[in-house]
C-alpha cells in the first residue's frame, strides 16, 4: 500500500515537472501556448460508458500534443508491447499504447482530424530513447531530450489553424475533471475486471476498450454486465462466468436482449461483432505521417550518425591499409638485409674461390 502511494505522488510531481518545463519551453520560444492538465473524456465502449484521463494536452497554431507522463522504471521498454513490467513486478500498460488509445479517443470526441494530433510520452527515468515510436506522429521523450524536443515540437510550423472553440470546451472539461478522479478510477477498475473474465484461449483481450457492439434488435449498442444480478440469472453460484452483454437501452426502452457467454466458444462472445473506433469514425486510411521540425532535427542527426559511423569506418580502413605497409615495409626491409647478407655471402665465396688453381683434372689446390 505504502509503495502504491508512493508511485502515485511520484507519479503527480512527474506531471508537475513536466509542466514546468512545458512552460520553460514557451519561455525560451517566446511562443504562447495552451495547457490542459489532468482533462478526463467520456467514450461509448462495449464496456459501458467510460472515461480516459490524459495527462497534458498542448494547443499551439498549427497541432495539438497529447503528453502521457511517466515517473516509473520498468523490467523492459520493448515499445511494440501490449503490456509493460514495473520493476516491483506490477503489469502495466505500455505508455505508447495508452497514449495511441488516447488519441483515438480525442480525436473522436473532437471530430479532430488525426494527423493535427500529435502523442508524446515522457519517460523521465530514461533518457537515450529511441525519439520515434511505430505509430505515426508520436515521439518518446526522456530526461535527457525533455526541454529540447518540446521546443521544437512547439516551434511554429507551416500553418495556422484554428483552435478557438476546442480550447473553450477543453476549458470546461478541465475544471469539471479535477472532481472526476474517484469515477475515473472506479471505471478503471470495472473495465480490467471485465478484460479478465473475456480474455481468449491465448490469453489476449477479446475486445478493444475503443470497441463497440450493435444491439441487433433496436438502436442500442451491447454492454457488458457483471453485476451480481447477472450472476443470478445466469445461475452460476461461482466466480466465474458471471458476465454477459445485455442491450444499453434496458432502462429506456426495455429492449432485453442478451447474449450469454458460451463455455464452448473461447471466452463465450466469440460470435459477437464488434465495431472499431477506425470504422465509426471513418478512419479508413492509414494515419498520415506528419513531419515535424523535430522530425527534421532527427533526420539530421539520424544522418550525421551514419556520417559518423561511416566515417568511422574508413578510418579503420585506412588504419588497416597503413598497418599493411607498415607491415610489408618490415617485410621488405628484412628481406633487403637478408638480400644483402646473401651478396655479402657470395662475394665472400667468389674471393675464396680465387685462393684455388686447378692442379690436375678436377683437384684444386690453395695458392
Amino acid at each position: 500500500m505504502a509503495g502504491a502511494q508512493k508511485n502515485i505522488e511520484k507519479g503527480i510531481q512527474g506531471e508537475a515537472y513536466v509542466r514546468d518545463v512545458i512552460e520553460k519551453a514557451s519561455e525560451l520560444l517566446g511562443k504562447l501556448i495552451r495547457v490542459y492538465n489532468h482533462v478526463i473524456l467520456d467514450f461509448p465502449s462495449v464496456y459501458g460508458k467510460r472515461t480516459v484521463e490524459i495527462d497534458h494536452i498542448i494547443v499551439t497554431d498549427d497541432r495539438i500534443i497529447i503528453g502521457e507522463t511517466k515517473a516509473a522504471n520498468y523490467v523492459q521498454t520493448d515499445y511494440s508491447e501490449e503490456t509493460w513490467t514495473l520493476l516491483n513486478g506490477v503489469t502495466t500498460d505500455n505508455p505508447i499504447e495508452q497514449n495511441h488509445f488516447h488519441k483515438q479517443i480525442f480525436c473522436s470526441c473532437f471530430d479532430i482530424p488525426r494527423e493535427q494530433v500529435v502523442t508524446v510520452e515522457f519517460l523521465l527515468e530514461y533518457s537515450e530513447r529511441s525519439v520515434r515510436s511505430h505509430y505515426p506522429n508520436d515521439y518518446v521523450l526522456g530526461k535527457d531530450n525533455l526541454l529540447e524536443g518540446i521546443c521544437l515540437l512547439l516551434s511554429e510550423g507551416k500553418e495556422k489553424l484554428d483552435f478557438d472553440e476546442l480550447c473553450k470546451q477543453l476549458e470546461k472539461i478541465e475544471a469539471k475533471s479535477a472532481w472526476r478522479d474517484a469515477e475515473h478510477k472506479e471505471n478503471l477498475e470495472e473495465i480490467r475486471e471485465i478484460e479478465e473474465k473475456t480474455r481468449t484461449r491465448d490469453n489476449h483481450y477479446r475486445f478493444k476498450r475503443t470497441d463497440t457492439v450493435k444491439c441487433p434488435l433496436c438502436d442500442g449498442f451491447l454492454v457488458f454486465r457483471y453485476k451480481p444480478w447477472v450472476k443470478k440469472k445466469l445461475g452460476n453460484k461461482k466466480n466465474t462466468w458471471n458476465i454477459a452483454l445485455g442491450c444499453s437501452n434496458y432502462s429506456k426502452t426495455g429492449c432485453d436482449k442478451f447474449i450469454e457467454p458460451k463455455k464452448d466458444g473461447g471466452q463465450g462472445f466469440d460470435d459477437v461483432e464488434e465495431i472499431h473506433i477506425e470504422d465509426r469514425m471513418g478512419w479508413t486510411m492509414e494515419e498520415r505521417h506528419v513531419g515535424t521540425i523535430l522530425d527534421e532535427y532527427i533526420n539530421l542527426r539520424e544522418e550525421n550518425e551514419t556520417l559518423k559511423n561511416n566515417l568511422q569506418a574508413e578510418r579503420s580502413k585506412n588504419q588497416a591499409k597503413d598497418n599493411q605497409i607498415l607491415d610489408l615495409k618490415e617485410t621488405n626491409k628484412r628481406l633487403e638485409i637478408n638480400v644483402a647478407k646473401a651478396i655479402n655471402r657470395a662475394e665472400e665465396a667468389e674471393q675464396e674461390c680465387k685462393r684455388f688453381k686447378r692442379f690436375f683434372g678436377q683437384v684444386y689446390i690453395k695458392k
